[in-house]
């Protein structure tokens, strides 16, 4: 299974200080998919066409990204941030 670099650091970020071993070892068993060019261009058109009516942010952006550049199923609890991007497959 694998993790994006985005929801890596926003699971770090929500991790208090004595969480944070725990968290490091759990996602250690991720594979970690960076954020590479072709990401940051589909991030772009992403944010281009959803920000403004959709409310499409930055890390979402993101995430989405890695997942249609990787083939990727994304595996959310968060649906509506996601939704509007018809070419992305939600779990």
């Amino acid at each position: 299974m694998s993790i994006s670099s985005v929801t890596y650091i926003e699971f770090l970020q929500g991790a208090n200080l004595r969480q944070k071993k725990k968290a490091n070892d759990f996602l250690g068993a991720f594979d970690h998919l960076r954020i590479d060019p072709s990401v940051c261009d589909i991030a772009i058109d992403l944010i281009d066409k959803h920000s403004q009516y959709d409310g499409l942010r930055l890390a979402d952006a993101l995430i989405a990204a890695t997942c249609l550049e990787n083939d990727l199923d994304l595996l959310t609890l968060n649906r509506r941030h996601f939704e509007k991007i018809s070419a992305l497959r939600l779990i």
